[in-house]
């Protein structure tokens, strides 16, 4: 998805410019290829190393100034979701570490 940004960019404005039903279904497909797949979970109390890499690969894409907006607001989304992903898997951590001490 992101070594292929370019093209990815090129299916989202297409969709984006048939409807808006055509684009949420394009990234909605998208982005279930971005986060499904087994991948090592991290220890507790660490980020996802996974999750890390999705949204500083998105990071690094939105950068571009030149992106068109359909790709921009993929990107900018799923870049978000990682990093609440995370930010979620941390508070989850520390409550079942609190839990473990009762």
């Amino acid at each position: 998805m992101f070594v292929a940004s370019d093209f990815v960019s090129n299916i989202l404005t297409r969709a984006h410019s048939i409807s808006k039903e055509c684009y949420n279904k394009v990234q909605s497909i998208f982005a279930s290829r971005v986060f499904s797949g087994s991948h090592w979970v991290s220890p507790p109390g660490e980020p996802d190393a996974h999750y890390l890499s999705i949204a500083s690969s998105c990071k690094n894409i939105l950068q571009d100034t030149n992106l068109p907006m359909p790709a921009h607001n993929f990107f900018g989304n799923i870049r978000e979701t990682a990093i609440q992903y995370n930010e979620d898997k941390l508070i989850r951590d520390r409550l079942e570490e609190e839990e473990e001490e009762i």
